[in-house]
C-alpha cells in the first residue's frame, strides 16, 4: 500500500497531507507487526531490522507532532521495497506464510 501510493517527487509528497498521513499511517502497522514478530523468528532472520521497524512505529505513534517527515519520505522511498521483498521471501518459507500478503 505505501510503494503504489509514494509520489515521484518530494514536493508532491509535502503538499499532499492526506497521502503522507496515509503512507504514515502504513508504515505504523508494519512496525506494529514487526513488534509481535517471535524472538525466535527474529533470531531466524537477522538480517531483518525488526528492532528498527518496530522503534520507528513508537516515534510514530508517541511524537504526534514530532514526525520526521524526510525519515518518512526516506523510509516511502528507500526502504519499504527491500523490506517488502525479503518478508515476502520469509513468508514463502513458512507454511502457509504467503496467505493474506497480497
Amino acid at each position: 500500500m505505501i510503494r503504489q501510493y509514494t509520489p515521484t517527487s518530494r514536493e508532491h509528497f509535502d503538499a499532499d497531507f492526506p497521502l503522507r498521513t496515509h503512507i504514515l499511517f502504513h508504515i505504523q502497522i508494519i512496525g506494529e507487526a514487526a513488534s509481535r514478530v517471535s524472538q525466535a523468528l527474529c533470531s531466524q532472520y537477522p538480517d531483518v531490522p525488526w528492532k528498527a521497524v518496530a522503534r520507528m512505529r513508537n516515534i510514530i505513534a508517541h511524537v504526534y507532532f514530532g514526525i520526521d517527515w524526510d525519515e518518512v519520505w526516506h523510509v516511502a522511498c528507500h526502504d519499504i521495497t527491500p523490506l517488502e521483498t525479503r518478508l515476502r521471501e520469509i513468508l514463502g518459507r513458512i507454511p502457509g506464510g504467503e496467505s493474506g500478503t497480497k
